[in-house]
């Protein structure tokens, strides 16, 4: 129908646990999906051209009986309206990285790295602990997994190579790393449960990566859209990151013996503008012909943008939309279900600058791809 259902639907046993700020989500078949972690509260300022985001965690120390942040791994299924789920073993973590994969005993939740919060004063508290969880009606457990990622990260990008979502064996892990003497890059193996570090090549690798999207592309590459090159939310001192990483497209070649991952620009040809694609909080959602929406975000001078860049499959930008609202920090999904807006994109909530205020969004847009 094109239409929200009123009043919004509330899912049983899950409204303690829906703390969905920075939450990582993993969509499910049907009206399901699994969320691992998230808070309850952050802080994000915008005074001037200074950004601040900043994690409001302190009482997550010791038993963190009133930490915002949220231990559980929960599948939520909107079409029964139940939840339930597992509580992780380990701390709590803050952007753990977060996949669906195939193993050999079955569908389970890659739960990896992130941060150990209340994040210290000093020092980072990043970890490379991984584990599984299986989380299916009549069970809901996490497990150490038998091996650790080949560097400490929180707030990667990850995507499936090959196969689709509901069938990965291999998942792409890009920065988000502690170190830059670390591999940029790894691949988690569901099969043999290993981590493997990949070779980087290319004309655009930065030399420190953090957040973004990586969307799939044609010809086994990925457009990662919307990193920035320092960590946020991780610095207890609340510094924010500015929008300093323009769009990429990485393709991946494997060989019998090694993975390479190759980082090249994205061509934006035309379609530039002054931002040049580098913009932080951004929303990345990809269409059903290959193509990818790159929507507002953070510009360079941590400004909202009102624009959002449309990049083919092919690494080559093809054109700038209009948005009726300047924002960042919005949720997009692609509209795959029968219906008028069937193949759309739906761009709805966010952040905005009203009178030179930050100010939270209900407004909704919608962006159908033309016709051929």
């Amino acid at each position: 129908l094109g239409l929200f259902g009123s009043p919004a639907q509330e899912v049983k046993n899950f409204d303690d646990k829906a703390r969905v700020g920075l939450a990582a989500t993993v969509a499910l078949k049907g009206p399901a999906f699994v969320q691992v972690g998230g808070t309850s509260t952050l802080k994000i300022a915008l005074a001037g051209n200074k950004l601040t985001t900043q994690i409001e965690a302190q009482t997550c120390a010791g038993t963190g009986t009133n930490c915002p942040v949220s231990k559980a791994a929960w599948r939520v299924d909107v079409g029964n309206n139940s939840a339930f789920g597992a509580v992780l073993p380990s701390t709590f973590l803050l952007q753990p990285i977060v996949s669906q994969v195939s193993t050999p005993g079955g569908q389970r939740i890659l739960v990896a790295g992130g941060a150990s919060v209340p994040l210290p004063k000093s020092g980072d508290s990043r970890t490379a602990e991984a584990m599984l969880c299986e989380i299916e009606p009549g069970k809901a457990d996490c497990i150490s997994s038998n091996s650790f990622m080949k560097a400490k990260r929180a707030g990667a990008a990850v995507g499936c190579i090959g196969e689709t979502k509901d069938d990965c064996k291999r998942v792409l892990i890009v920065g988000g790393r502690l170190s830059n003497n670390v591999p940029l890059a790894e691949i988690y193996d569901a099969e043999a449960d290993t981590f493997e570090a990949v070779d980087v090549t290319g004309t655009a690798i930065p030399a420190s990566l953090h957040g973004g999207t990586l969307l799939n592309a044609d010809l086994g590459a990925f457009l990662l859209l919307g990193a920035t090159s320092k960590p946020m939310f991780l610095d207890p001192s609340g510094a924010g990151a500015s929008a300093d990483i323009a769009p990429l497209r990485i393709k991946v070649e494997t060989s019998a013996d090694k993975t390479t991952l190759t980082f090249l620009p994205v061509d934006l040809a035309g379609f530039a503008g002054a931002d040049g694609g580098k913009r932080s909080l951004a929303t990345a959602v990809s269409l059903d012909d290959g193509s990818a929406l790159l929507i507002g975000g953070l510009g360079p001078n941590n400004q909202p943008l009102a624009d959002a860049l449309v990049i083919g499959g092919d690494g080559v930008a093809t054109s700038r939309v209009t948005l009726d609202v300047a924002r960042f920090a919005a949720g997009a999904a692609r509209i795959s279900t029968v219906g008028p807006l069937k193949g759309c994109a739906l761009l709805a909530g966010g952040l905005t600058l009203d009178k030179g205020k930050l100010a939270a969004l209900n407004h909704v847009e919608v962006y159908c791809p033309s016709s051929p």
